[in-house]
């Protein structure tokens, strides 16, 4: 376990979020640990955020910066924020009442970054996160390459560990938290608490679904850790299945938005990442009947 005298500070990063960030600051105060600090860094908004978190002061300190992304208003949240530890929410996620003291129940000595199951809320659709995709801790950096398998609003960290990393990249459009956990995960230990402490919550304008974003963002963060002297240049062995995932998360997206060209383009591309693999062309395959009306996707 973390000492006992550890201090936490919560980091929420909100842009436009009057709709939901009541209920995602509600979901910090009623924790069974308590936070130390709790920082909303308002990146701009133009709605009623910054009066809805005003309502919650002093137990919320509301920092409002120029509209600069995510990646900025987070990374200005980490320079602020006076806990040894830092703790990352969304303005439209929620956590589970424990979810602060399991984590730090669980959290050892020589590990600098934990993070939780969760649950991805899709409208009426709920998935408990480790049922679709594995989650690992311990020596995680293999397998975080072929993919981000880290929801943000579980991750708890060392604030000192998060500066040596660098902090979000703010030249990314998308997934800004997977090459911060990439390099985190070079250096560091990793706990995973296997227990869905998060509601994730994802909806039809999330960047996550935005591919002209996605994709350009997913290829930068693969090319420049495998390139010479990147965190994975040893590992070029899976040089080939890391792209060869992103591709394809990128395609089924656009599968499941009807864009056919597209989500068929990028089948191919993933296939040929890994030309001996009969995984990616099933995916092709299936997504040429779906677009030829023989079945559904």
């Amino acid at each position: 376990m973390i000492q006992e005298n550890s201090t936490l500070s919560v980091i929420m990063p909100a842009f436009n979020a009057e709709t939901t960030i009541a209920g995602s600051l509600d979901s910090v105060l009623t924790q069974s640990r308590q936070a130390d600090e709790i920082i909303v860094v308002d990146d701009g908004s133009t709605d009623k955020t910054a009066q809805i978190v005003d309502a919650y002061k002093p137990k919320v300190t509301l920092i409002r910066i120029p509209n600069g992304g995510v990646a900025a208003a987070r990374n200005h949240g980490i320079k602020e924020a006076k806990g040894d530890w830092i703790a990352f929410l969304d303005a439209d996620d929620a956590w589970m009442p424990s979810k602060l003291e399991m984590q730090f129940k669980d959290l050892c000595r020589d590990a600098a970054f934990s993070y939780t199951d969760a649950i991805v809320v899709d409208g009426s659709d709920r998935t408990v996160l480790s049922e679709v995709t594995p989650c690992y801790e311990g020596d995680i950096l293999k397998p975080l390459l072929l993919g981000n398998f880290i929801t943000n609003s579980s991750v708890v960290a060392r604030k000192d560990t998060l500066l040596e990393a660098g902090g979000y990249p703010s030249h990314l459009r998308a997934v800004v938290d997977w090459p911060l956990w990439l390099r985190i995960a070079a250096k560091h230990q990793v706990r995973f608490v296997n227990v869905p402490l998060v509601e994730y919550n994802v909806c039809a304008t999330s960047i996550t679904r935005d591919i002209s974003k996605t994709l350009p963002a997913h290829l930068t963060v693969l090319e420049d850790a495998f390139s010479e002297g990147g965190l994975a240049w040893k590992l070029q062995n899976l040089r080939g299945r890391a792209f060869s995932n992103a591709y394809r998360v990128v395609a089924s997206e656009a599968a499941r938005r009807g864009q056919w060209n597209t989500a068929i383009s990028l089948f191919a591309k993933s296939a040929l990442q890994m030309p001996f693999d009969f995984v990616g062309y099933k995916f092709l395959l299936k997504a040429m009947l779906a677009w030829s009306g023989l079945r559904g996707w």
